[in-house]
């Protein structure tokens, strides 16, 4: 693990080294080097547990499915709207993930849906030390294909140890030069009950069961440390509309790494310091295509790069094998 905000340093370093790459590129363009970047941030995804996303369609019913993340380690991709009986199928996904040697991570492409059974869910995720995933599509010319995790879905990814949100959607123009729009994927707003629901109980029975919907979720949030400023936002926003979070604004009033849990695998593995983490962006950064597979910084000793990449090869494998324990043993599995 990482201290809170060497992820942002580290990805700085990554692009500085990329930039000096790329800047005399004649076939250098918008979407080239936005792809360029995407790749320095996937390559920084060993150090930051940052998966990538396999992306589905979305469908009226939530599908629970397997996907790869992780250098190709099975994952569970969550699909669609969250009805009853979700809580159930992501459990006995988590467990066949885990009879992998894998930890839980959690992908998810959702508008929303049943409130009690995300709250349920994100319960789940919150005891296992899961991570969660959401990621924006990239589209070009008259592709408006979009990912989302909405509603319902914002606890989900709310209660991850580790909460990723890579980028964006992003759509460009045919010639890629120019990005003609980029919208959040994340988006909030305060609970609602089922309307078929609703309309069948009496007003006190109504207000009974959504003041048990509205505290149980602020009780999540605030256990899973979201800012009191993103809840208070959340629950004066109509459930007919939308507030919507982009990454850039998820990183710096949420935050990606939970504070309870980077300390415990800080006590546990270890960490990189800040010195530590600018040397291996800027190797990682230079390293992305094959035949600068061995390039190094000029200040920089071969010696000491190996030393940084198994400093941080042993901390992942370390905190890997905690997470897989701990997983295991909430969910009744062998160690």
């Amino acid at each position: 693990m990482i201290e809170p905000g060497c992820s942002q340093r580290l990805e700085s370093h990554a692009m500085q080294y990329l930039s000096r790459q790329t800047s005399n590129n004649p076939h250098n363009n918008r979407s080239f080097d936005y792809a360029n970047k995407r790749r320095v941030c996937t390559a920084i995804a060993l150090i930051l547990f940052v998966a990538i996303n396999m992306v589905s369609p979305p469908s009226d019913a939530a599908e629970v499915t397997r996907t790869l993340v992780f250098k190709d380690k099975p994952a569970i991709r969550v699909t669609g709207k969250i009805s009853r009986g979700d809580f159930d199928k992501i459990r006995r996904a988590a467990k066949s993930v885990l009879a992998e040697s894998s930890q839980v991570i959690v992908s998810l492409n959702s508008e929303g849906g049943d409130y009690e059974e995300a709250l349920r869910i994100a319960e789940l995720i919150r005891n296992l030390n899961a991570q969660t995933l959401i990621s924006g599509h990239l589209s070009r010319g008259s592709q408006t294909t979009q990912e989302r995790c909405y509603s319902a879905c914002f606890l989900i990814h709310a209660a991850g140890s580790v909460r990723h949100y890579t980028y964006n959607n992003i759509q460009f123009d045919n010639s890629g030069d120019r990005i003609l729009s980029e919208t959040p994927v994340l988006g909030i707003h305060r609970p609602y009950l089922n309307p078929e629901l609703n309309r069948t109980l009496s007003a006190s029975e109504s207000r009974e069961r959504y003041e048990r919907i509205e505290a149980s979720s602020r009780k999540l949030l605030s256990s899973v440390a979201i800012p009191q400023d993103v809840v208070d936002e959340m629950f004066k926003t109509s459930s007919t509309e939308i507030h919507l979070i982009s990454e850039s604004k998820f990183s710096e009033r949420i935050g990606e790494v939970q504070p309870y849990y980077q300390e415990w695998i800080r006590s546990k593995c270890g960490v990189l310091d800040k010195s530590e983490i600018r040397d291996l962006g800027r190797i990682i950064a230079l390293r992305l295509s094959p035949e600068n597979s061995t390039a190094l910084p000029p200040d920089l000793s071969e010696g000491y790069a190996q030393y940084l990449q198994k400093k941080q090869s042993d901390i992942e494998v370390c905190s890997d094998r905690a997470v897989l324990a701990h997983q295991r043993s909430v969910l009744g599995l062998p160690k």
